[in-house]
């Protein structure tokens, strides 16, 4: 009998169900019913016709399930990979951090501190500038514990609730979905950004290129002349500049979050990275600008990134949830999501807007749908809409840049 057991339009299948069906009456009056039950790890796929009050089955096919499932057929998002498992560790050890911060006021009064940085309970490192009276009215130690678990939470919650529902309209396959993002790419990209074991000290100088000219650093792309690989300091040294530091004990691959941009770190941003406008700017792994500082000490400072650097102009009436917003955002970049990049389905808008809807949903749901948003988060439905996506990009990089 040739029936394609795997494309029937089943019933009451949401990719949790243990066993779903689908009844139906031929045009000769046979009484077919078709289901699909999820045993050990793959579906069995089951035609069986009415014959004398009973159905009887007539074929039976047993296929791997695509989905990562557990032994009841339920979505399980920690079965799909060592690196699911970790994220989900990862988050747990956030929560934990959240639930003692919601007994404590004032929570980044009592961090340790590395160099000119506050050590956040999340690893990340909180550049002291950020703690300035007046620069944020939240805690902001509190508000990047917020971010990741929002962030981690969320994206568990779009690939439980949109990637294994499919739609039932017969006109629409499973290939018209892409492959999910959010377990291939956005996990373990996240997992490799903030696991300890991956921050490991290097004296290596990181930046693409760079020289110094008229006592302050310039910054060029990778096609310009410049040193790259050794200590940037020595360049400094050379034009009567004596107190400076390449601070190669903190971890090249360690998030940083820095809030007063000052004239030798625009420099290098200004040429790398377009300033105008933005909340705020980041390096990638692609291209890893480094971050240049007046220390504390009156010291320059050289860190290689990732980095995060909030522009104070445009941020300081931040609320706490558009402060994470905004560093979901960044995080993404940190993570290897170039700016511009078409190749990346433009997720650190589209996972901004679906992870943050509660904070953006109000100004934005004029022209985009969460619906949509999620689905591009995801890699979802790809090729839909403007530019290949389901969302009017336009409309959402408006509002959220």
């Amino acid at each position: 009998m040739d029936i394609d057991l795997q494309n029937i339009d089943y019933n009451r299948c949401d990719g949790k169900s243990h066993q779903c069906y689908l009844e139906r009456r031929t045009e000769d009056g046979e009484q077919q019913r078709f289901q699909r039950t999820f045993v050990e790890g793959d579906y069995l796929y089951e035609m069986l016709i009415k014959k004398d009050g009973d159905y009887v089955l007539v074929k039976s096919e047993r296929h791997k399930a695509q989905l990562p499932l557990d032994k009841k057929g339920r979505f399980c998002f920690t079965c799909y990979s060592d690196e699911a498992k970790r994220f989900v560790e990862l988050l747990n050890d956030f929560k934990a951090i959240q639930k003692k911060y919601q007994r404590n006021k004032a929570p980044s009064a009592k961090l340790k501190k590395l160099d000119d940085f506050r050590i956040s309970k999340t690893g990340i490192l909180i550049h002291e500038e950020c703690f300035v009276p007046g620069r944020f009215q939240f805690d902001v130690e509190e508000a990047v514990v917020n971010t990741l678990i929002k962030t981690m939470s969320g994206l568990i919650e779009l690939e439980d609730k949109y990637v294994e529902r499919f739609p039932t309209r017969s006109t629409v396959t499973r290939e018209d979905f892409g492959t999910s993002q959010v377990l291939q790419s956005h996990v373990p990209k996240l997992v490799n950004t903030l696991d300890p074991v991956n921050w490991q000290p290097s004296d290596v100088f990181r930046h693409v290129s760079y020289k110094v000219e008229d006592m302050s650093l310039q910054f060029y792309p990778d096609d310009n002349p410049g040193v790259s690989g050794t200590d940037p300091c020595m360049e400094i040294f050379k034009v009567g500049l004596d107190r400076c530091e390449f601070v190669s004990r903190i971890a090249p691959s360690r998030p940083k979050i820095f809030c007063q941009p000052d004239e030798w770190s625009a420099n290098a941003h200004k040429i790398h990275n377009h300033l105008d406008g933005h909340f705020a700017y980041t390096s990638t792994p692609q291209k890893p600008v480094s971050f240049v500082k007046v220390g504390l000490d009156e010291r320059i400072k050289i860190y290689n990134g990732p980095g995060i650097t909030f522009m104070p102009e445009r941020t300081r009436d931040f609320s706490s949830e558009r402060f994470q917003s905004t560093l979901t955002h960044e995080l993404f970049h940190n993570m290897g999501y170039e700016e511009d990049s078409r190749d990346y389905n433009y997720y650190y808008y589209t996972c901004q807007a679906a992870l943050h809807w509660d904070t953006h949903g109000e100004k934005l749901s004029d022209t985009v749908s969460l619906k949509a948003a999620a689905r591009d988060c995801t890699g979802l439905f790809r090729g839909y809409g403007s530019a290949g996506l389901a969302v009017n990009i336009q409309s959402v990089i408006t509002h959220l840049k």
